[in-house]
């Protein structure tokens, strides 16, 4: 099922200006997403925390551990931090787990530079834990956003 929203925040503008590199000829252009923040938005009956075997891996984000069941919302928010913008196909994808209801979620190009703010309406029925990624086509970028329900 496809749902949720997407909407698009711009970064304020640095007050310093950045300092130029030359470009190499070889340097390769890539996809790439920075993760900002989340946010949970959760019944009564639902808890998050946030267990250390889910913290500081490399290439993954902790979205959490959850308690309970029911319907909940995450929000995303996630920077194009790449040298392309990201492309007009792009999806947060559910590459392993149910998704909790949440298999793609479609969202717009996006610059470098910009970021993005994803809402996902997720609802845990039973215990178990699924994860998403960026996707366009069959590439995938950024990190793998995992959670966690028991």
């Amino acid at each position: 099922a496809e749902v949720g929203s997407f909407s698009m925040v711009s970064s304020a503008p640095s007050e310093a200006a950045p300092e130029l590199l030359p470009v190499s000829s070889t340097a390769a252009a890539t996809f790439s997403a920075e993760h900002l923040m989340h946010e949970h938005v959760l019944p009564p009956q639902m808890e998050v925390s946030y267990p250390e075997e889910l913290e500081g891996k490399d290439g993954y984000v902790s979205l959490g551990s959850l308690q309970g069941s029911g319907a909940w919302v995450v929000q995303i928010i996630l920077k194009n931090d790449g040298t392309l913008p990201w492309p007009q196909d792009s999806a947060l994808t559910c590459c392993f787990g149910s998704g909790f209801g949440c298999a793609r979620l479609p969202m717009d190009s996006v610059q470098p530079g910009e970021g993005v703010c994803l809402t996902m309406e997720l609802e845990a029925k039973e215990p178990s834990m699924s994860g998403w990624v960026l996707s366009s086509g069959d590439t995938c970028f950024g990190p793998v956003f995992l959670a966690q329900v028991s």
